[in-house]
């Protein structure tokens, strides 16, 4: 068995939208579970192919087949969705999150989907995190545990090479099992949430994300020399001679060009 348990990205403040999301799946899955809830609160819940645009494209991201179903999801939305709501802040996350549960699902719907088949889980979302985590972060280590038999330990491989096998593994299963009516996993939608956010990071990496950047802030251009105030002319007797007027350094002007403010002063920073 070989898991991811953490990355060398540096995360600045509590992801508290990523921790919402893990406690509605989680209590949605204690409900199911524990609770009333029965076999047809899923069928109620879950994305019926055919059904469209459906409001439960998103809702059935909630929903999952079992507590194994919903941990290894919400261990992959702990390590990569937080470094993305990190970079990009709580409310785009959130909404990236549930359009590319939206995308994913439909990609499956319009691939893979039959008459009959219900998808339910987090995966195409936490596939779109992941693609969008490769773009922003791809020379990250991430670290793994794994587990054979009696020998156990870890091992860090970098992102861009741990998510090309994942990635390829996905290709390989859905060419084979493409409806998912083998291994009842919807290989589709996993490739479709990766690509989806594959490309909206390649997007976000402009800055075109991060909110603070929809409004354009006036800064002095790198380069430019700073502009400094003529001495008003004075008169002196003929016979006194003229001393030279002291030199000007940057750091006398008042007009000396402060250091430029990088747009992302950050360092590094991290299914289904």
């Amino acid at each position: 068995m070989i898991i991811p348990i953490g990355h060398d990205q540096t995360i600045r403040k509590h992801q508290w939208a990523t921790y919402a999301i893990m406690a509605v799946c989680l209590l949605v899955q204690a409900y199911v579970s524990f609770g009333q809830a029965d076999e047809e609160f899923v069928l109620r819940w879950g994305y019926h192919s055919g059904s469209g645009l459906h409001r439960n494209l998103i809702l059935s991201a909630f929903v999952h087949d079992g507590w194994l179903h919903v941990i290894g999801n919400m261990l992959f939305l702990w390590l990569v969705g937080s470094v993305l709501e990190d970079r990009w802040g709580r409310a785009v996350f959130v909404g990236f999150y549930l359009v590319s549960a939206a995308v994913a699902t439909l990609c499956f719907d319009l691939l893979s989907g039959d008459a009959g088949t219900i998808l339910i889980g987090a995966s195409g979302a936490v596939s779109a995190s992941m693609g969008a985590f490769l773009a922003l972060c791809w020379s990250a280590r991430i670290r793994f545990l794994y587990w054979f038999y009696v020998s156990t330990g870890t091992f860090q491989l970098p992102a861009s090479v741990a998510l090309a096998l994942w990635l390829v593994e996905q290709v390989l299963w859905a060419s084979v099992d493409s409806g998912g009516d083998v291994t009842g996993i919807a290989y589709t939608a996993h490739l479709g949430g990766f690509g989806f956010g594959l490309a909206v990071a390649m997007v976000a990496r402009q800055g075109w994300l991060r909110p603070s950047q929809w409004v354009r802030k006036a800064t002095a251009p790198a380069g430019h020399a700073a502009q400094v105030p003529l001495p008003a002319a004075t008169t002196r007797p003929a016979t006194a001679p003229l001393a030279p007027p002291p030199p000007l350094t940057a750091a006398a002007s008042p007009l000396a060009p402060a250091e430029p403010t990088p747009i992302d002063g950050r360092g590094p920073r991290f299914l289904t």
